[in-house]
C-alpha cells in the first residue's frame, strides 16, 4: 500500500518535476528563442512565425532545434504541453502548481 501510494505521487509530480527542470533551462534561451518557442505553442507554423517576427521559415526552424535541444524537449506538442511560456512574452514558465492542477 505505501509503494502504491509512493508511485501515485511520483506520477502526480512528474509534470511539477518537468517545469522545474524546464524552467531552469529556460534561462539559457535566447529572447529570440522565446518568441518563437511561445508561437510554436500557440500552435503557429514555421512560416506564420516567421511572417511574425520577419525572419525566415528556415531561421524559425533553426531557433526551434535550439529550444528543443536545450530544454531537453522532442516536439511543439511537447513544448506546448510543458506549459513552457505565458502569453505575454516574457519567458515565464508555468508554476509546477499550474502545470499539477492545470491553472495560468
Amino acid at each position: 500500500m505505501l509503494e502504491r501510494t509512493r508511485r501515485e505521487q511520483r506520477l502526480i509530480m512528474a509534470p511539477a518535476r518537468r517545469a522545474t527542470a524546464v524552467g531552469t533551462a529556460m534561462a539559457t534561451l535566447t529572447a529570440q528563442e522565446r518568441r518563437v518557442a511561445q508561437l510554436a505553442a500557440d500552435d503557429l507554423t514555421n512560416r506564420e512565425i516567421g511572417a511574425r517576427l520577419r525572419i525566415s521559415d528556415r531561421t524559425v526552424g533553426h531557433h526551434l532545434s535550439n529550444v528543443f535541444a536545450k530544454l531537453g524537449l522532442r516536439s511543439r506538442r511537447d513544448l506546448a504541453a510543458a506549459g513552457i511560456v505565458n502569453g505575454d512574452d516574457s519567458g515565464s514558465v508555468a508554476t509546477p502548481d499550474e502545470l499539477v492542477h492545470g491553472r495560468r
